[in-house]
């Protein structure tokens, strides 16, 4: 028994590196039938980061993207959070900014980039906004909708300890809404990935992956902008492994409360 158990142990963890190499060998195989204009292959792409790296521009590109990305989505959470935790807690908050929510939820971050612009130039400073903007939404969503169900018998566990109401917002709310808030996360860091990359293809004096994406498809070196491109999958893995890592640090029992369900 406990050997078949290591058996699909080994083969759960197999799989995705047979599905990984299958998915490379086919790239290969087409990207050496088609023009390499249109798709080049894993093997070129390779050599190109290889280039990139060493020059210096790869490096830089990521590190000033990730800078602008870091800035912004640390503004989203600082103010989305708050304001999500308040809307969910405090009824009359909720009546006062829910149109406003909704209706910069429901438009398009793309379409107030003019304004952004105006405002704010085309450096990092837009940048930062746009990014905020961005992971703002999901954050302020996913934490008010969690405030809002937290169960009544939580809050009453606080009032019969006599805790103030930041203490109950402190050791009761916020672990109770931790999943909720995870989740704002993820689905802020893709969207503020996306906007990231918007800020830098429409900007001409900020640098990072979107520059380089609009200057390798514009010579056609689909080699070089597969790499960017593979960067920010990268990128967006990595911050989501992070995410679930903090999320197993913090709150250990939720995995098993997952795995019970």
């Amino acid at each position: 028994m406990q050997a078949r158990a290591e058996f699909r142990l080994s083969e759960s963890r197999l799989l995705p590196l047979l599905a990984w190499a299958g998915f490379l060998l086919t790239w290969q195989i087409a990207g050496t039938i088609l023009n390499p204009v249109y798709l080049s292959t894993p093997s070129a792409v390779a050599v190109a980061a290889y280039k990139l790296t060493l020059s210096g521009d790869l490096l830089i590109a990521t590190f000033q993207s990730v800078q602008g990305l870091i800035i912004g989505f640390v503004v989203s959470i600082a103010i989305g959070i708050p304001i999500g935790l308040l809307m969910g807690r405090k009824q009359v908050a909720d009546y006062a900014l829910d149109l406003y929510v909704i209706t910069l939820y429901v438009l398009p971050t793309v379409a107030l980039l003019p304004l952004i612009i105006l405002w704010f130039g085309l450096g990092l400073e837009a940048k930062v906004v746009m990014i905020a903007l961005a992971g703002f939404f999901p954050l302020v969503i996913n934490t008010r909708q969690g405030a809002k169900d937290l169960s009544a018998s939580l809050s009453e566990l606080g009032e019969a300890f006599c805790l103030s109401w930041h203490a109950k917002l402190r050791k009761i709310t916020l672990w109770a809404i931790l999943p909720y808030i995870v989740s704002g996360l993820r689905l802020g860091i893709g969207r503020a990935l996306a906007m990231m990359i918007v800020a830098e293809l429409i900007s001409t004096r900020t640098q990072g992956l979107g520059s380089l994406l609009l200057t390798f498809s514009s010579t056609f070196r689909t080699d070089y902008l597969f790499v960017p491109i593979t960067v920010l999958i990268l990128l967006g893995v990595s911050l989501n492994a992070l995410l679930s890592l903090a999320e197993r640090q913090v709150a250990p029992w939720l995995e098993s409360q997952r795995s019970d369900a």
